[in-house]
């Protein structure tokens, strides 16, 4: 089969895995969660291509872009043994990717049971980058986080990224109110009409991007931290690894990164950094959306989004 398509991973670790035509990639998805795993020696019952494929529901394909794991335009295909349709893949905010977390001025950490809460002022303006202290604290599977609050407007990027311990599988979450959530489901509505056709609702949309707080953390101080927040979900690196991302911002609003850990407990060194208004969310829309990166060192900066060694402001 020459269509590039998600088939059953042929060494059967993960859900699905990328065909891209030729050959058998190391991308893979998991409940709608794109990552990537080298393939290995393939069993000998599976080294072929995919004979044959049935439509689905529109996933995209991934691709590696500025030092992160990011999707492009295609439709999902699966085996014509998939007896069930495939939810949708999150967008690439809520894939397995990179990130970190800073303010510029007055910064405070605070432990709450549990909770280490960071919070502080960001001195943005006229298209300057605002990069803060970097923030350490402990983290950990059910409780302990990392939380800063950000005031952001239409047209700023900010970037993360966070350096786990070793025993450590970071995971950063970006929440915002129903509001804010809202306004981001609206923007893909009118300006990505190749991706979400008008068969699609508000609802449907909202469900594509959003995860709702609650259902990531429903206790403690990590869950009082995301209560009653829709959220994209980040988790790039694995255990002791590190996450990085960029997020272009389309809609003004109060966003609260939260940095916590799929497994393991420990500690994390957590940086972000906010450029300016950067992107027009109305012209630069499909670019935001597949995230492909904009003419600048601030999307693409290896030392941020790939190098294993600490990151320096």
């Amino acid at each position: 089969m020459t269509t590039p398509s998600w088939q059953h991973d042929p060494v059967g670790r993960h859900e699905h895995r990328w065909w891209d035509g030729a050959r058998w990639t190391d991308s893979v998805s998991d409940h709608g969660v794109i990552g990537l795993d080298p393939l290995g020696p393939p069993p000998p019952d599976h080294h072929a291509a995919p004979a044959s494929h049935l439509p689905g529901v529109p996933l995209p394909p991934p691709t590696i872009g500025g030092g992160v794991a990011t999707a492009v335009r295609a439709p999902v295909v699966m085996a014509p043994t998939v007896e069930s349709v495939v939810a949708p893949a999150p967008p690439w905010w809520k894939r397995r990717s990179y990130w970190v977390v800073g303010g510029l001025v007055a910064v405070v950490a605070l432990v709450i049971a549990g909770l280490v809460v960071i919070s502080g002022d960001d001195d943005k303006g006229g298209g300057s980058t605002s990069s803060g202290p970097v923030m350490s604290g402990p983290v950990t599977e059910d409780d302990a986080v990392l939380v800063k609050g950000l005031d952001l407007e239409a047209g700023d990027v900010m970037r993360v990224r966070v350096e786990p311990s070793g025993d450590v599988d970071a995971m950063i979450v970006v929440a915002m109110d129903d509001s804010v959530a809202d306004a981001w489901v609206e923007w893909a509505r009118t300006n990505l009409p190749d991706v979400f056709d008008s068969s699609q609702t508000a609802e449907d949309v909202h469900n594509f991007f959003f995860t709702p707080g609650e259902e990531i953390w429903d206790s403690g101080a990590a869950g009082a931290a995301v209560e009653g927040m829709q959220a994209f979900v980040i988790d790039s690196g694995y255990e002791g690894e590190i996450d990085a991302m960029f997020l272009p911002v389309v809609t003004a609003g109060t966003y609260t990164v939260v940095v916590g850990s799929l497994s393991g407990d420990g500690t994390a060194r957590t940086i972000v950094q906010v450029w300016d208004e950067q992107v027009d969310p109305v012209a630069d829309a499909e670019q935001i959306y597949w995230q492909e990166p904009f003419d600048d060192e601030f999307f693409t900066e290896t030392a941020f989004y790939e190098d294993s060694e600490p990151y320096t402001p």
